[in-house]
């Protein structure tokens, strides 16, 4: 058991060996130049002079690129230095608009339509006070906003009593005209009108017999009148004649 142990081990030291021989082979045919020798006809120039001749090409074009970017940068930043005073000018020119006031508008040249910028204030455009279109000064956002609001809630209150016109005019209506289940002052006055005619085509009808009523009425007072002087004269008669007292009835 020991002698296969130890064969094998020897083996296995053999085989060790033999790739490290062959690596060792490899590494010194086809190893790389890493000097900084320079390069002949036969020969490259070792990796190390091949990096810095590299570096060297790149580095002839470095000073231009500064100096276009030191240039560019120079200018970038006076022009965001102005940028920055512009949006400053800008953002107070808004807020006047909007609520601080007084409100400006950028004066335009008759000619080209464009607008006159001041020289002495960075080349923004002159800004003269704002006008509307009848002359009046022009008022910030917030002051329209505020009449907005206002005109907007007398309208509200405008439209809820037109409403309530609307609705008082809907049942006038219906009392005049009437509803399914109510009659109206118009049908009232057609029923009235009817009503009248009916009574009057009767007061013609019982009107001969009311005066024929009349002539027997007065006839009949007529009678009765005589009737009562002719109790008058029995009475008298009876009192006379016979001294007898008759009542009256």
């Amino acid at each position: 058991m020991g002698r296969t142990l130890g064969k094998i081990a020897v083996l296995f030291n053999v085989l060790f060996s033999g790739l490290l021989a062959c690596w060792a082979m490899a590494l010194y045919t086809n190893n790389a130049d890493w000097s900084d020798s320079p390069g002949s006809a036969d020969k490259a120039a070792g990796l190390v002079g091949q990096k810095r001749a590299a570096i060297a090409e790149v580095q002839k074009g470095y000073p231009p690129a500064e100096t276009s970017y030191r240039s560019a940068r120079a200018v970038l930043l006076a022009q965001e230095s102005i940028r920055k005073d512009d949006q400053a000018w800008f953002a107070r020119e808004l807020r006047q608009l909007l609520a601080a006031g007084p409100t400006h508008q950028v004066r335009m040249d008759p000619k080209t339509h464009l607008p006159v910028t001041d020289p002495r204030n960075a080349d923004r455009p002159v800004m003269d006070p704002g006008k509307d279109r009848t002359g009046n000064d022009l008022q910030p956002l917030e002051v329209y906003d505020k009449e907005s609001k206002t005109l907007l809630d007398q309208l509200a209150a405008a439209q809820a009593a037109q409403k309530k016109l609307i609705a008082l005019d809907i049942e006038l209506t219906d009392l005049i005209v009437g509803t399914p289940d109510k009659k109206g002052f118009q049908q009232r006055l057609i029923d009235e009108r009817l009503k009248r005619e009916g009574v009057k085509a009767e007061q013609e009808i019982v009107e001969p017999l009311w005066k024929v009523a009349e002539v027997n009425t007065q006839l009949l007072l007529r009678r009765q009148e005589t009737l009562q002087e002719r109790i008058k004269e029995l009475q008298d008669y009876m009192q006379r004649k016979h001294n007898v007292k008759v009542a009256a009835r």
